[in-house]
Parts: C-alpha cells; structure tokens; sequence
C-alpha cells in the first residue's frame, strides 16, 4: 500500500478530529480530494463567522465561486451532514452559551442569531439540544445552585 495515501488519510482523520467533524464510525471513510476540502474548510469559516445569520448556499455559492451543489456536497463529504443541519447545530451550540452564561432573555438571544419569532428559535433549539431554551437554561441554573454534576452519580 502505497505510504503516502496512509499517511494523507491519517492527517485528514486528525485534523477531522479537531475540528469536530462527523464521520459514521459504521461507514467506511470516502476519500476527499484536497479541493473538495478545501470548499468545506472555507464554507464552515464563513458559517462560523456569521453565526448571527442565516448564510444561503446561494451566497456560499457567490462568494466562494462554486456551484451550489458541489459546495453541498464537499461539505457533506467533510463534515458528515447537510450545511443547514450543520449551520443551526453551531448556532444552537452559541445560543446555550448565552443561555448559560448571561442574564439575557430568549428572545434577545434569539434575535442575536437571526430569528425574529422566538417560537421557531425555541422550536429549532429543541431539535438540536433535546430541551427548551427555557428547560436549558432552568437546568443550568439548578445545577449551578445545587452543585450538581450529574456524571459524578
């Protein structure tokens, strides 16, 4: 087997690793071409520095010169699920930090990520972290309260 394949496939797996990638353990891993990763590499920067808004596929596609579909599916190859699904998991991700961390209302938070309707934030917040961003936070603030850490059971 040639060696350098081995070790290409290997830095890929890392630095998926570090990136928090998703990769099926069930499914054997595809090869990415380097200009396949690199469309990825460059439309997650773009999602996670405009986590406030909704990025279309269609401004990834201007802005990066490629076609809407093949920027789909480099990134699916690469981070293992649709942009969309991709794009409102990070957005959640932030939005439990502010939940946790700060003393704002839902629906402030909401708008900070682009939903003017506080019931699709708090519906799409359900789909991604399994609770209500109100349930979140009640969580949050109760374990803080109470010391809990419920791994340590």
């Amino acid at each position: 087997m040639d060696t350098r394949y081995t070790e290409k496939t290997e830095s890929i797996k890392s630095k998926e690793e570090r990136e928090g990638r998703v990769v099926p353990a069930d499914q054997e891993r595809k090869e990415v071409m380097a200009s396949q990763m690199e469309v990825a590499e460059k439309a997650h920067a773009i999602i996670m520095e405009n986590l406030e808004r909704h990025i279309t596929i269609a401004e990834l596609s201007q802005m990066l010169h490629v076609s809407p579909t093949q920027i789909k599916s480099c990134f699916h190859k690469v981070y293992g699920l649709p942009i969309y699904t991709y794009a409102r998991s990070q957005r959640m991700a932030a939005a439990s930090k502010l939940l946790s961390g700060t003393d704002e209302s839902i629906l402030e938070i909401a708008g900070k990520f682009s939903y003017e309707n506080g019931s699709k934030f708090a519906r799409a917040f359900r789909n991604v972290m399994g609770v209500s961003p109100s349930e979140y936070r009640r969580r949050i603030l109760w374990e803080r309260e109470n010391g809990a850490d419920l791994e340590d059971d």
